[in-house]
Order: C-alpha cells, then sequence, then structure tokens
C-alpha cells in the first residue's frame, strides 16, 4: 500500500532547515542531509526519502521475497508521477466522489488493521483522522489520474493469446513471477436423503423387470 507522509509540510519543513543550514552561524555544527528531491516530473516531486519508504513497504509486504534496487523504485515512481503529469495535460477529470470513496475504503480497510481509528492515526503520525483523510485524498486523486489515464492509453491495444503466452514464460524464466496471497473459502451443504416406502417399492420392481 503507497502511502506519503505529509508531502507538502514535510517539504517546507526541508526548505527551512535548509534556509538555516546556509545562514552564517558561529558555531562549528556539523551539515546534515535531512532529504533531497530526487526527480521533479510536471509538478509532481520525489523525494529520496519517498525512495526509501516504499522500497520499505515492498519488502514488508512480500516478507523480504521481492527485492527491488532504489533505482528500479525511483524508475517506478518516475513513470507514476509521469502519467499523472499527462493525465492533467490530457484534461483527464475526477470526481470528487470517486477520490471520497477511494479514502472512505481506505480508512475502513486499516483502521481494521490497526483495531480502531486512533491507533491508525497514530501509526501513520497524523494528528487526527481529519488530517488524515485530506493527504490520502491527494494520494488517491493521483492514483485515480493515473488509472483513467492508463485506460486511456490502451482502450485501443490489444494483445493477442500468443503475447500473452510468451510474455508470461519470459517471466517464468527469470523467475520473476508475481505472487499473488490466495484466500479461498469452502463450504458444503450435506442432506441425508431418506426415501420413502413407497419410493423403495417402485425402485425394487423396477429392479425386478
Amino acid at each position: 500500500m503507497q502511502y506519503k507522509i505529509k508531502v507538502l509540510s514535510f517539504i517546507n519543513f526541508i526548505i527551512i532547515c535548509s534556509l538555516l543550514v546556509f545562514v552564517p552561524q558561529k558555531t562549528n555544527a556539523q551539515k546534515v542531509k535531512i532529504d533531497g528531491v530526487a526527480v521533479v516530473v510536471g509538478k509532481n516531486i520525489v523525494l529520496d526519502s519517498d525512495i526509501d519508504k516504499f522500497i520499505l513497504e515492498i519488502e514488508q509486504k512480500n516478507e523480504g521475497k521481492v527485492n527491488i534496487s532504489k533505482c528500479e523504485m525511483l524508475e517506478q515512481l518516475m513513470l507514476q508521477k509521469l502519467i499523472a503529469h499527462h493525465a492533467v495535460v490530457d484534461s483527464v477529470s475526477v470526481s470528487d466522489a470517486e477520490v471520497n470513496t477511494a479514502v472512505a475504503n481506505n480508512i475502513r480497510y486499516f483502521a481494521q488493521q490497526y483495531g480502531s481509528t486512533e491507533k491508525m492515526v497514530a501509526a501513520y503520525g497524523f494528528n487526527d483522522v481529519e488530517d488524515l483523510k485530506k493527504e490520502l485524498y491527494k494520494i488517491q486523486k493521483e492514483n485515480k489520474l493515473v488509472e483513467k489515464e492508463q485506460a486511456k492509453i490502451t482502450e485501443k491495444i490489444d494483445v493477442t493469446p500468443e503475447e500473452v503466452r510468451l510474455y508470461y514464460n519470459g517471466l517464468k524464466d527469470k523467475n520473476e513471477l508475481p505472487e499473488f496471497p490466495a484466500e479461498i473459502e469452502i463450504a458444503q451443504i450435506v442432506v441425508k436423503a431418506i426415501p420413502t416406502k413407497e419410493e423403495n417399492d417402485r425402485i425394487v420392481a423396477k429392479l425386478k423387470k
């Protein structure tokens, strides 16, 4: 799950700290890099901390079975930001209702995972649930823009079964097939039917013929 810290507030904090670093001081305090901008795509910014955070999330989600380098993660984030940027250029629109529904689903899911809304808010470092909703709104709006732009890009693309087979076999040969968690529910209804005497007599009579 891709959930960021308060990016705008964090960037403002970085800018202020950077200004303080460059103010002439008489102390011999060592300069420490708090964070850095990895790449800017349009108006979208990817921080160094974003890369580390998403790598950690992937490793935790896959229990260390999937390893991804910073370069690969940066490539994925750049692609995400590039598609989001072109969605705005192409005038792709996302309604508030769509975004709010996605945010509500996120809140409900994470509240179940952490046991309560209060624990969820504390885990992500926000002041209250409304603060978290504002950040999730920005994230989900970008995700919806990306989804619609991807659908627009691929709406006229056809894939043949042979292309799918070659792609699958290519991943299999490289041992890169994705793992999907499986959850199976099995239910069985057993009814012990007791035939009536008339039905038994009918079957017996039929067999004697």
